[in-house]
């Protein structure tokens, strides 16, 4: 068994902990029994380190929340790279401001994927600065889209610079719902977003 204290390896009929003198199991006070969410009997021995999925569900990245981790750490920076290195092609080494925080906002989303991969804790305040960041982005294509339409651009035009922000939109509210009221993510992370 462990020591419910100091997470290190004791004999199986030990009440106090060699290693650290203190009590090797943890009773529960009757108050926290009547708790909402469960507490792992006694008698369950977990190990140090592990997750204890409260009220049962998937745990761990895997499906949707895996899919969504190789999708920004891997696909989308692919994208991202591959349609800049286009535009640097054809205009040369100029680059405009837009392609410089379309890579940027891959990067960050690089840096968010890993903390989801690996379970780390501040995973989810990354996460809702990466939603922020492309809200931001939406806003301001829309706001470019407008602009567009009062300075008489052909609809055409129009058209062409709105179905990036609408999928954008898309994939934002996709995947916002689904950070929100997964299972797997609470289970996971300890929280939704």
């Amino acid at each position: 068994m462990f020591c419910a204290r100091c997470g290190q390896q004791i004999p199986d009929a030990s009440e106090v902990c060699p290693l650290c003198g203190r009590e090797a199991v943890l009773h529960v006070p009757p108050s926290i029994a009547n708790d909402p969410m469960p507490v792992p009997h006694a008698s369950t021995q977990v190990q140090p380190g592990a997750r204890v999925a409260y009220g049962g569900g998937p745990i761990g990245v895997r499906g949707w929340l895996l899919f969504f981790c190789i999708a920004i750490t891997i696909l989308s920076p692919v994208v991202a790279f591959s349609q800049s290195a286009a535009l640097i092609r054809r205009r040369g080494l100029q680059t405009n401001t837009g392609t410089l925080i379309y890579v940027g906002r891959a990067a960050y989303g690089i840096v968010v994927g890993i903390f989801l991969w690996m379970g780390h804790p501040v995973a989810m305040f990354l996460l809702r600065i990466y939603f922020a960041l492309l809200s931001f982005s939406i806003l301001i294509a829309v706001l470019l889209v407008v602009l567009a339409g009062l300075r008489g651009a052909s609809p055409v035009a129009i058209s062409e610079s709105a179905a990036p922000a609408m999928q954008l939109t898309t994939y934002v509210l996709i995947w916002v719902s689904y950070f929100l009221k997964s299972v797997r993510v609470r289970n996971t992370y300890g929280r939704n977003l």
